[in-house]
């Protein structure tokens, strides 16, 4: 799988918020989006589930064009964790992950779709839960759950946006942890992400926005105070520990 952007632009409203960006994911990479709050990092990751149209430029996935597809297709390509859901009707932990099978689905599940659903549950270490009420799990499982339901679709591709927002530091290590195995069947992945820490442990390229552009893009190395200062407007210090770059903020006296 070669998901490739080629130089698409956004536009709300008439005001710029992507402008020319083009990038290539291969299977089994991890791609970090970082830069600051109104970057672009959330109407990217829509673009490239084509929940938002680009006004200019194309997206293709193993050379068709994304814009072509039908939703079901992508449905089954991809699968998109979106940074917060949507009014929710009742329903168990099991019964949401299972709506991820949907693009498999006829007319009802078959054995097949049970079968995945519990595996993927059982896979995330979410088997105790499953049966409970999804508005009576903690913050950590029920982004468990949303990550589950993507991975149910079998995609070839997962796009998170700020998958990690709000969850305490095990559980940030325990949803990226996730993410980097399902990388190593060859699934690839796109996060959208504001600790440049976790960013340069987890992610195997990095793209770093602003203002709708590509500032900086490359591995961890561009997690560097020149680039951290014009974007973040932030002084920072970089540290290795372990062979990982570290940033520290660096507040002034």
């Amino acid at each position: 799988m070669i998901f490739e952007i080629k130089g698409i632009s956004f536009s709300y409203n008439s005001k710029p918020v992507l402008q020319e960006l083009s990038l290539t994911l291969n299977a089994g990479e991890i791609l970090g989006l970082i830069g600051p709050n109104g970057s672009g990092k959330s109407t990217l990751l829509k673009c490239m589930d084509n929940i938002l149209k680009p006004c200019a430029g194309c997206i293709l996935v193993d050379g068709k064009m994304l814009n072509e597809m039908k939703r079901e297709t992508i449905a089954k390509k991809i699968g998109f964790v979106p940074q917060r859901e949507g009014s929710r009707f009742p329903s168990t932990v099991f019964d949401a992950v299972l709506i991820g099978r949907k693009p498999h689905i006829t007319w009802k599940p078959a054995e097949k779709d049970l079968k995945i659903t519990t595996e993927i549950i059982k896979k995330l270490n979410i088997s105790d839960i499953a049966m409970r009420d999804l508005d009576a799990i903690s913050g950590g499982q029920r982004q468990k759950v949303f990550i589950a339901r993507a991975l149910v679709q079998e995609p070839e591709i997962l796009l998170l946006d700020e998958p990690t927002n709000n969850l305490d530091m095990r559980h940030q290590l325990e949803v990226l942890d996730i993410v980097k195995k399902q990388t190593q069947t060859g699934v690839s992945a796109v996060i959208a992400i504001h600790d440049l820490n976790l960013a340069g442990r987890y992610c195997d390229k990095l793209v770093m926005l602003y203002n709708g552009c590509i500032f900086a893009a490359g591995g961890p190395e561009i997690l560097h105070p020149d680039n951290i200062k014009p974007v973040y407007g932030v002084q920072a210090s970089v540290l290795t520990h372990r062979g990982k770059q570290y940033v520290i903020p660096e507040y002034p006296e």
